[in-house]
């Protein structure tokens, strides 16, 4: 009896610490378990143009999903899945075996001809299912409702597809079609490298961007970046990112009696406006490959009293709605580089489109003035005539030239004096103006991949006289040469570019205090370059029969010499030339009094026989300022 009352004792001292002390604790662990929690998504934000036209928006759509056990070729479910079959087909159930065998493959092979994809795709959407899953389930604890579903492994198909497929189902297992959303990109190839894409959140973006590591797992569940989730890639999709993403909601219902317990609703995420004009980008592009002669570039437009991107155009382009299909191809493309933005990502040496700063700086730091000439005989040394040459070399000379002349035609000794000026009066005077002028930082839209200009440092006096004409120690996009022509255009007020209305980075601004007798001097001298007969691009603006355009431009063109292109083309280890020429530009702004753009365009590998900035060029700008005339832009 005292060994019986002693185990009572201890069995009832048990009892008194499970419900008295552990109580709570448990009852709580309990009634979590009989409530049924479903997270609620929502929609991404939208990305619109400057007029609210639509350029990104989450669309309808429809998925193709397997059951997770189907996936995991779950024993039991399998298993049942087996004995229905016998059953439903009056069969045995060896013969219910091969079925399900048979109903698999057509599982499968109804997932390749649904996307397009390829059995390595398909293997890396289920790795990502079972990984997300599995990540609930080490969230929770316990058996998930996600482990009892089904999941998309191919998205985004069509109503046509969908239908399609539908009429299928029947001969596959675990399969289904459940309406959906995708990202959809109206203007495809238009923008495609401004705008950006989503895609499906990795491990280390996962690790950066998810914290605190020790929050609730409810705040995990709805905060935190799950496998599975989009995120921005690209573009302002990502520059965007914590604006346009939505945030998850709950539902949470009690099992027992169903009785909603508790709700969050799901956010939507914001929009986001751009700068950008759409019609003029797809205008300003059609413009482009027409006269371009069939070669790469870029051309950007920009709000001089503003300083916003009105286009940005980069050629070639790739349809943002075809990349997951087009993608291994993209990534192999070593020679015209779809995926990248030459508008902000690709640098050049910025050639004679550099002039108006060197003169500027001369100006300003009072080593010349507007009396000031330098006399071109078309060769700096007269005695070395395969170094230092002017344009026109071998064919006369410019003889002696101000500043307004030599803009006009472009003399590149009177700049080489101007380098050579600027570099003896104190070592890096050049570059540290060229800073001024945004050169060495990156344009500042913030857009992921941002290029920073180049100018080299500890530099001698050849290459002081090189880098005066835009040659040799320099290198930057072509936003970062339409935004110097803003800041002339402007008096010398320098404004980072801006693209997003909300959400973008903090604009930089700095008044470069220059003269207005020295602005005007360069105004004067770039007018000259469109508008006076014998100015590098007067017979390009003027020609015989041309409707007149209305406006006065100022412009600058320019022709950088660069090393051949040169790409393993066929996978060997063997490099070859694919392309060789020059980079040729054309810059300004208009009209001349009170300026309202400013733009920059640049063609890539032209040979040298097949023109300069002003012949290939011109005809681009001058198209462009017609352009934006007819949208409003220079009223």
């Amino acid at each position: 009896m005292a060994i019986i009352a002693a185990g009572m004792l201890v069995l009832a001292g048990r009892v008194a610490y499970l419900q008295i002390i552990q109580g709570d604790e448990f009852r709580s662990t309990i009634e979590a378990k009989l409530r049924d929690v479903e997270f609620l998504d929502s929609l991404r934000g939208q990305i619109l143009d400057r007029h609210g036209r639509i350029l990104a928006i989450d669309q309808p759509c429809f998925d193709y999903c397997m059951d997770y056990r189907f996936l995991t070729a779950d024993a039991k479910w399998v298993r049942r899945q087996q004995k229905k079959i016998a059953r439903d087909r009056k069969i045995s159930l060896a013969e219910a075996t091969e079925v399900y065998r048979q109903l698999e493959r057509n599982t499968w092979r109804l997932a390749r001809q649904a996307g397009g994809a390829t059995l390595e795709e398909l293997e890396e959407a289920v790795y990502r299912i079972r990984r997300r899953v599995g990540g609930i389930h080490d969230l929770l604890g316990f058996t998930v409702k996600e482990e009892l579903q089904s999941h998309p492994v191919v998205r985004g198909l069509d109503e046509q597809a969908a239908v399609a497929i539908k009429a299928q189902l029947s001969q596959t297992i675990g399969a289904s079609i459940r309406p959906s959303q995708r990202r959809w990109y109206p203007y495809g190839e238009l923008a495609c490298h401004l705008v950006g894409l989503t895609g499906q959140v990795n491990a280390a973006e996962q690790d950066r961007l998810n914290e605190p590591a020790d929050a609730p797992w409810l705040y995990r569940r709805l905060r935190y970046y799950l496998p599975g989730d989009v995120i921005g890639k690209r573009g302002v999709e990502k520059l965007c990112e914590q604006r346009l993403r939505p945030r998850r909601g709950y539902r949470q219902v009690s099992k027992d009696t169903g009785e909603v317990l508790a709700i969050q609703p799901a956010e939507v995420g914001h929009d986001v406006h751009l700068t950008l004009d759409i019609e003029l980008q797809r205008e300003l592009r059609n413009i482009f490959t027409s006269l371009a002669g069939g070669y790469n570039g870029s051309a950007v437009v920009l709000s001089v009293p503003r300083g916003e991107i009105l286009a940005a155009v980069s050629v070639p382009g790739f349809d943002l709605n075809r990349y997951r299909r087009d993608a291994e191809e993209l990534f192999r493309d070593n020679v015209d580089f779809r995926l990248r933005n030459r508008a902000l990502t690709q640098t050049y040496p910025p050639g004679s489109t550099a002039k108006p700063m060197s003169a500027l700086a001369a100006l300003s730091e009072g080593l010349i003035d507007s009396n000031y000439t330098a006399h071109c005989e078309g060769y700096l040394f007269p005695n070395v005539r395969d170094r230092f040459r002017c344009w026109i070399a071998g064919r006369g000379a410019h003889g002696d030239l101000g500043v307004v002349d030599a803009l006009k035609h472009s003399c590149n000794i009177f700049f080489y004096r101007i380098g050579e000026r600027l570099e003896r009066h104190r070592p890096g005077l050049l570059r540290q103006w060229f800073e001024r002028f945004g050169f060495l930082d990156t344009p500042g839209t913030g857009l992921p991949g941002e290029a920073r200009g180049v100018v080299h440092e500890d530099i001698r006096i050849g290459e002081a006289r090189m880098l005066a004409i835009g040659q040799g120690p320099a290198s930057v996009t072509p936003m970062h040469v339409a935004n110097a022509m803003a800041t002339i255009a402007r008096g010398g007020a320098f404004v980072a570019p801006l693209l997003v209305m909300e959400g973008g980075p903090q604009r930089i601004r700095r008044d470069l205090g220059l003269s207005p007798d020295h602005i005007e001097l360069i105004h004067e001298g770039m007018y000259r370059v469109v508008n006076s007969p014998g100015g590098t691009a007067y017979k390009y603006f003027h020609s015989r029969g041309a409707e007149p355009l209305g406006v006065e431009v100022c412009g600058k063109s320019g022709t950088a010499q660069v090393s051949p292109q040169q790409a393993d083309l066929d996978g060997d280890g063997v490099v070859e030339i694919v392309r060789e020429g020059n980079m040729v530009w054309f810059s300004g702004f208009a009209p001349r009094r009170d300026p309202k753009i400013a733009f920059a365009i640049v063609v890539e590998y032209v040979p040298s026989g097949a023109g300069g900035g002003s012949s290939v060029c011109g005809p681009i700008a001058r198209n462009l300022v017609g352009l934006c005339k007819r949208l409003g832009y220079l009223e």
